[in-house]
């Protein structure tokens, strides 16, 4: 599936909300500052959350720096995968499944929904140290701190039990994303994005992988096919993977880097997977292993393609009801790969002494 004939499958209003169905409003938002990044509540990271054609202005899905209209980011999102027994009587063997927020290529794009009710969308905190609002108690209870953290929280809950999704067997999840950044020009170019995964069935989910999904899409947006212009990378030091535009002149790259999981495994390994769009796998079945092999691709320069890249780390077990693992990430810009480092290490910095479960509490259950 090529960018244009992406396009069509969302909508945009002026109001920029989007109808996804009778019972599901899906908001869409911008956050930040000095970097701006596109964002809704199913999850999804970019421009894919607009249907207006690609190169029109003002529809960029991460812009840094801002008025540069420099393109960032198709679109990106959540990955979970896991082992799970299906059968409704007894046990069976079980099967290897993935939801996604954004698949990227080959479809369904995604998988995770938020609830039906008006309260099922972003809810939006500008200021640090601000309390909460009077309706915050009902919604979402103990499962947030009651104080904003940054200069412009986002929250948001969805699941992939929301709506059926033919072919889709669901892990039967929750998500609770928080995201956050800061005004301050020291933390500029870092977007944290906090994942809260609740099992919400009724059997244990085995070896199961958290990942971020990325199609970024980097270029001048008044080039014709930028994006077909770009390569990936990974930067150890900081735990980061990249993509940058290597021929325009001053065009900024972009990371996803891994700042902390909570509780850890016995064993945390990283897996990065770069690839071009028909590399993404089709079904949940070559999905799983793509995500939990544990190697780190080599970068990917001086190939250059329509290039994308999948973070994962686990495994992880994560029991009915009992667990929740909570994992962040950031997305980080800068003016070189160097910067990109740099604030990438900033970034996990700042969450383990502003945002992490150690500091704000967060219900996850303690490994025993």
């Amino acid at each position: 599936m090529n960018k244009s004939s992406q396009a069509f499958l969302t909508a945009l209003l002026s109001c920029w909300c989007i109808q996804a169905s009778v019972s599901q409003t899906i908001d869409v938002e911008r956050q930040g500052f000095e970097m701006r990044v596109l964002m809704d509540n199913r999850g999804v990271f970019g421009r894919y959350t607009l249907s207006v054609p690609p190169l029109q202005r003002d529809t960029i899905g991460l812009e840094y720096p801002i008025g540069q209209r420099i393109e960032h980011l198709f679109g990106a999102g959540l990955w979970i995968g896991g082992k799970l027994d299906t059968a409704r009587v007894g046990t069976s063997p079980p099967l290897k499944l993935v939801s996604v927020a954004f698949e990227g290529w080959a479809g369904p794009m995604h998988e995770f929904y938020p609830g039906s009710t008006p309260a099922d969308t972003i809810w939006k905190v500008n200021g640090r140290g601000v309390p909460r609002p009077s309706s915050w108690e009902s919604y979402w209870g103990n499962a947030l701190p009651r104080v904003s953290v940054s200069d412009n929280d986002f929250y948001m809950t969805y699941s992939d039990t929301a709506r059926s999704i033919t072919g889709h067997v669901p892990l039967r999840l929750k998500v609770i994303e928080s995201s956050f950044v800061w005004a301050d020009t020291m933390w500029e170019g870092i977007q944290i994005i906090q994942f809260k995964v609740i099992n919400q069935g009724s059997k244990v989910i085995d070896s199961s992988y958290i990942g971020f999904f990325v199609e970024a899409d980097i270029g001048w947006t008044e080039v014709a096919v930028f994006y077909l212009r770009n390569c990936s990378g990974y930067l150890p030091s900081s735990r980061t993977a990249y993509t940058a535009d290597p021929l325009s002149f001053a065009v900024t790259p972009v990371g996803l880097s891994f700042l902390n999981v909570s509780p850890p495994p016995d064993s945390l390994r990283f897996t990065v997977q770069i690839f071009s769009g028909p590399g993404t796998p089709a079904v949940d079945e070559f999905k799983y292993p793509f995500m939990s092999t544990g190697e780190i691709d080599p970068d990917e320069y001086p190939a250059l393609s329509d290039s994308r890249f999948l973070f994962s780390c686990g495994p992880f077990t994560i029991r009915p009801i009992a667990d929740t693992i909570v994992v962040a990430f950031a997305l980080v810009a800068g003016q070189s790969i160097n910067q990109l480092d740099v604030r990438a290490q900033k970034a996990r910095q700042l969450y383990l002494t502003a945002v992490s479960p150690d500091v704000l509490g967060s219900g996850v259950r303690k490994k025993e």
